[in-house]
């Protein structure tokens, strides 16, 4: 996106004077569609799920009313799909892009987003069939390990995650030692000690995810 940003500025304001505003224009535009329409979109469209779905059970677990779950979610997610969907719709008075000095069509950011997540869709279903691959031919899975570290506090004594530390480590596979839970993910949580041979305090431990 910085790369489109610095071509159409360097377009529109000529070799000798570079102007940022079209750039600009197509970056704010396609962040906004992107971040502020699209995913909140989904994430409507997520509330509704769990608030309708008959094996949803996070209208027991909410403590907000059901029917004013309901309603708010169907506001939200209208208020948000009603500009994702309006933004498509031409308008003959503006056949470019506000601000863009005329260079950028007005379909130009919204199109430009979907392609993005059409890219990061096709990235993560090929990262998944090459970890399926590892896992057939090499036998070795992409182990996740995350270790969470906490901190006490001061008023309540609670304990609070202060940061996480995240290490990717290829292991061999072994089906035996692997548990399926219900949704079909399968982790494996390793044993209390370090690797000193101490017990592990339960605050800094650490939990390996198995991604394949």
């Amino acid at each position: 996106m910085l790369i489109l940003a610095v071509v159409f500025g360097t377009t529109a304001g000529g070799s000798a004077d570079f102007n940022y505003v079209p750039g600009y224009s197509l970056l704010l535009t396609a962040y906004a569609f992107c971040v502020d329409v699209f995913y909140f979109s989904l994430i409507g469209i997520g509330m509704l799920y769990l608030r309708l779905w008959p094996g949803s059970n996070w209208r027991y677990k909410s403590p907000v009313p059901h029917p004013v779950g309901v309603a708010c979610a169907v506001v939200f997610t209208a208020t948000n799909l009603f500009p994702l969907i309006c933004i498509w719709i031409p308008t003959s008075t503006e056949p470019f892009l506000a601000l863009s000095e005329g260079i950028i069509p007005w379909w130009a950011s919204q199109t430009f987003v979907l392609c993005v997540i059409a890219a990061s869709l096709l990235y993560w279903f090929g990262f998944r069939l090459y970890l399926d691959q590892m896992k057939k031919r090499r036998g070795l899975v992409l182990d996740i390990i995350r270790q969470p570290l906490f901190m006490s506090d001061r008023n309540t004594r609670d304990l609070i995650q202060a940061y996480e530390i995240i290490r990717l480590d290829w292991t061999a596979y072994d089906s035996k030692s692997s548990e399926t839970d219900a949704s079909g993910v399968t982790t494996t949580e390793l044993d209390g000690l370090d690797e000193g041979g101490h017990r592990r305090d339960w605050r800094t431990s650490t939990v390996t995810h198995t991604t394949a």
